[in-house]
């Protein structure tokens, strides 16, 4: 912005699909981007973040956010995903490296999160990783977390960064191969 300050982005369409003219305007920008839609959001191109520090926050409706074959990097920025609907990423990949700082945060709120077939978040950074929080918020029906065939990793050079799966339900309910979850819960 020549003459202005940096600020957050911001529109509000019924639906968005991110497509490659759509991601490659979000990864040259210099300040925080929030995307919000009424319905759903669908992440159908590469997003890789040019600036470090900036964040990417994904809001959407009952329509949910989904990506597939695609990736989101950033360098130490946050990314977010919050919904009233589902969120599905399948062999879709968010990294959050540094690049020498620290890694930044990745939090996917939605009623139901599916994290499928070679789908993978990384939060390491060159000092520090950055947390993973999964949240399933469903107010009917079953929440359900589903990580199958899929990696999360909160390693760092220094630390490393927490994984929190977050479930109000009286009987958290997770779903996957006993491999899938002995992997990922040890």
């Amino acid at each position: 912005v020549p003459l202005g300050n940096y600020g957050i982005w911001q529109i509000d369409p019924t639906t968005l699909t991110i497509d490659s003219a759509l991601a490659a305007s979000i990864s040259a920008a210099v300040s925080n981007v929030v995307l919000t839609t009424s319905d759903g959001l669908i992440i159908a191109a590469d997003i890789a973040m040019q600036t470090p520090l900036v964040d990417l926050t994904l809001n959407a409706g009952d329509g949910g956010i989904s990506g597939a074959n695609n990736f989101i990097r950033t360098l130490g920025g946050d990314v977010s995903f919050n919904t009233t609907g589902a969120i599905n990423l399948n062999k879709f990949i968010i990294y959050t490296h540094g690049g020498g700082s620290a890694g930044g945060d990745v939090s996917l709120i939605g009623d139901t999160i599916s994290i499928n077939n070679n789908a993978a978040i990384g939060t390491g950074g060159g000092s520090t990783a950055g947390d993973v929080l999964i949240y399933a918020t469903a107010t009917t029906g079953q929440k359900t977390v589903s990580i199958n065939n899929s990696r999360i990793d909160t390693t760092g050079d220094f630390s490393t960064g927490g994984i929190n799966l977050v479930d109000l339900s009286d009987t958290p309910f997770v779903t996957g191969t006993d491999a899938d979850k002995a992997a990922f819960f040890g």
